[in-house]
């Protein structure tokens, strides 16, 4: 049984990846990953009755990247269904509109797009299937480049030699700098949303290169300016417009053996 499961679902651009991937109809079924069930099943039978037809299943499956326990109970769940995964797309995130950056933003922000999606990724790692037709696909973002900056240019340089214990630290120095107001005296950008594309982004490269079995791919991908609750619907591109990268990562025949690259508008670019 082909299995996808699209973290954070319910609404913007992963209600578009699940719907895209359901009216492909390759996949015998797709997990509709969320933190609130209910916007889940309604998003599910929004999905189930916009035309054309599919024989795809949905299924909603709760899950919260602030919340460990979550995780590690989606993971028994798909383990006691005998659930293996052939994509996870890992679309879930969060960003803060407030005025200024504090600790808490900080920390939040982390832990749902850095610590929740990487933990996300180390507990399924076990459910995915083996037959080297699994796919990882992390929505991140242009803002996660390695930019001008110095703590970017620092990654760039010494990313060869880095370990994910490395990125980790880094998360903490980040929550540390801002809870002490010194977040450009260490080189940082003033964005906690930016910095946590920027480790997603890191770990993807380290852990595909240290730790990522040789039948499983992960990439990075970029959505672009999107319209979407998360950009105060303010973009360049409509939620299916923003979707159709990661779906097309997920499934065309092209990218099937490409991991560790990062990607937009359908290409492969730089990180």
């Amino acid at each position: 049984m082909k299995i996808a499961l699209v973290t954070g679902s319910n609404q913007g651009i992963g209600f578009e990846i699940a719907k895209q991937l359901y009216h492909k109809n390759v996949f015998d079924l797709i997990l509709l990953g969320c933190r609130n069930v209910q916007a889940g099943k309604e998003a599910m039978q929004q999905i189930i009755s916009s035309p054309p037809s599919s024989s795809t299943k949905l299924e909603c499956v709760p899950v919260d990247l602030a919340k460990f326990e979550t995780i590690l109970l989606l993971k028994e769940y798909l383990q006691s269904h005998s659930y293996r995964l052939q994509v996870l797309i890992n679309n879930a995130a969060t960003a803060s509109h407030g005025p200024s950056l504090t600790r808490d933003i900080a920390a939040n922000t982390l832990q749902v797009n850095y610590f929740g999606t990487k933990h996300l990724i180390e507990q399924l790692i076990d459910c995915m299937v083996t037959n080297g037709e699994a796919r990882i696909i992390n929505v991140s973002s242009m803002m996660g480049q390695y930019y001008t900056d110095a703590k970017s240019q620092s990654i760039k340089a010494n990313i060869s030699s880095m370990k994910l214990s490395d990125v980790d630290q880094l998360a903490n120095d980040f929550i540390e700098a801002v809870a002490k107001n010194q977040v450009e005296q260490h080189g940082w950008r003033n964005n906690s949303y930016a910095v946590s594309k920027l480790l997603l982004n890191t770990f993807t490269q380290i852990y595909v290169r240290d730790v990522l079995p040789k039948t499983i791919t992960m990439n990075c991908m970029c959505p672009g300016y999107t319209k979407t609750s998360m950009s105060s619907f303010k973009g360049t591109k409509t939620p299916a417009e923003g979707a159709s990268t990661a779906v097309w990562l997920a499934t065309d025949s092209s990218v099937k053996n490409e991991t560790g690259g990062f990607y937009q508008d359908c290409k492969k670019t730089h990180f």
